[in-house]
């Protein structure tokens, strides 16, 4: 697997992003107080989002153990401590780098918006993700064509024919 070096920063913004779904502006502007690392909770008031009400994430365990050793070496309340420009000009190096194509920082809240589908319910990823996904189409819903296959095969035959059922299997 091909590494490519990036600043901590930019570290921290991916993994957070991908974990959570947040939108760019919540990651940049996530302080400490929005964490409570033991509960595995992250709240994001209403006004931080521009949305009637807030917004609670569920920690995954390994952000969590991340976050609490990432925060060790923190002074200030936000958990990134580099603003929205250094973040554009380090992420687009790091996908130059990388040789990813057009690959644009939204792009990770339609990953972890794939990765959340794939493994829960619509209303459960909807939830954590703070909108709905039906409501645009899935848009945000990309799952890989082998995963959409293994689901196909588990429904059930609507005429089970032995013999043909024989030859597939």
């Amino acid at each position: 697997m091909y590494r490519v070096h990036q600043p901590q920063y930019i570290y921290w913004f991916i993994l957070i992003s991908l974990y959570t779904g947040l939108r760019r502006l919540n990651v940049l502007r996530l302080k400490w107080t929005d964490i409570d690392l033991d509960s595995r909770r992250l709240d994001l008031p209403s006004f931080c989002r521009e949305a009637a009400n807030p917004l609670i994430v569920p920690i995954h365990p390994e952000l969590e153990l991340r976050l609490r050793h990432h925060r060790q070496f923190q002074i200030s309340n936000t958990v990134l401590t580099k603003d929205f420009d250094r973040i554009i000009r380090a992420w687009k190096t790091v996908v130059k780098r990388a040789g990813l194509p057009n690959l644009k920082i939204h792009d990770l809240r339609h990953t972890a918006t794939t990765w959340m589908h794939l493994v829960m319910p619509w209303n459960y990823a909807e939830t954590i993700l703070g909108r709905k996904i039906k409501a645009v189409g899935g848009l945000y819903f990309h799952p890989p064509f082998e995963e959409l296959r293994n689901r196909v095969d588990r429904l059930e035959w609507l005429e089970r024919d032995d013999e043909l059922s024989e030859r597939i299997d």
